[in-house]
Formats: structure tokens, C-alpha cells, sequence
């Protein structure tokens, strides 16, 4: 690509508006003859506005809108400790590993997915199926933090714990009173 001279570009030349040229008012002949001077742009902005305005109207007049039935039973609210555990619960709580403190928010993440597992157990019953996929997600993801890491070899290896983290962070200063 050439490189651009230091110098100023020169001048454009004063092009005459075509509303001028063609010897038209400016505005609606101008803009229609191809001219886009401010004068003859101005006219069409307006011109479209109006219409819009109008389309927007015509529109607004034939919409129907339904509002939703009101229940006839007031809404209740659902505590999560409420719902009963049901079958997938009881399979999480098989397969989930005990709560070694091996990984970080190893027991967190396990109730997250605990409660997740109630919700999807319970979700017909809150009346709630659009909960279904995301609930299925969310305990997946959980069961693949809790799932220890592997090697490249194919084995397992154990991540750091707590402790380690903790000693890596204070440099292995003591966090209990003392110093």
C-alpha cells in the first residue's frame, strides 16, 4: 500500500447542489432528482418520520392484546428445604464423593447441586418445566468441579487442598494467632 505524502490532501471542488443544476425547488423535486443538500435531505427526514408515525399508528390500532388470566389462587411461595427429595436426589447423594475438603468449595458446590437436584425432582409441582434444562446443566457442571483431576496418563492426581493454597498465599506464615 503507498504511503501518503505529509502533505494536506487538496481542496474538493464546490459541487453546486443538483436541485441548482436541474433549475428545481429544493426539497421534495430535489430530493426525488437525486440531490442531497441539507435542504433536500431535511425533506425526505420529515417525509419518513411522518410515515413511520403513521405506519406506527395503523399498527397500534389493530393489535389485540390478551392479558393473562389472573389465578384464582393466590401465588404461594416454596421454600427449597420444603421440596421433597425425590429419585434423582436419591441418585446424586449416591453418587456425589464425600466432602474430603480436598477442592475448593467442594461442599458448596455439592449442596448447589443438591438443591438443584430437589428442584428438578419437584419441578412439575412448582409448575415450573422451564426449569428442567437448566437444573440438568447446572448438576452436571457441579458433578465436573466435584470430579477429581486427571492426568495426561490417564490417572488421577489430587489438585492442591486448602491448606496448601492458604500456606501458598500467607507463604507458610501460621493464619492461627501466635505471630
Amino acid at each position: 500500500m503507498p504511503k501518503r505524502s505529509p502533505e494536506a490532501p487538496a481542496p474538493r471542488p464546490v459541487i453546486r447542489p443538483r436541485h441548482e443544476i436541474l433549475g428545481v425547488d429544493p426539497g421534495k423535486a430535489g430530493y426525488r432528482r437525486g440531490c442531497k443538500c441539507d435542504p433536500c435531505r431535511g425533506w425526505n427526514a420529515k417525509r419518513m418520520r411522518e410515515y413511520r408515525a403513521k405506519k406506527r399508528a395503523e399498527t397500534a390500532e389493530n393489535v389485540e392484546v390478551e392479558l393473562p388470566a389472573t389465578p384464582e389462587a393466590p401465588l404461594q411461595f416454596v421454600l427449597l428445604k420444603d421440596l421433597e427429595p425425590g429419585e434423582i436426589y436419591a441418585a446424586l447423594i449416591e453418587e456425589l464423593p464425600a466432602a474430603d475438603g480436598a477442592y475448593i468449595f467442594q461442599r458448596t458446590v455439592s449442596a448447589m447441586a443438591m438443591q438443584a437436584a430437589r428442584v428438578l425432582d419437584n419441578a412439575d409441582r412448582l409448575e415450573r418445566l422451564d426449569l428442567i434444562s437448566s437444573m440438568q446443566i447446572r448438576i452436571l457442571d457441579a458433578l465436573k468441579r466435584l470430579e477429581p483431576p486427571r492426568s495426561p496418563s490417564g490417572g488421577t492426581e489430587t489438585g492442591p487442598t486448602v491448606e496448601d493454597i492458604v500456606n501458598a498465599i500467607t507463604g507458610g506464615r501460621s493464619t492461627e494467632g501466635g505471630e
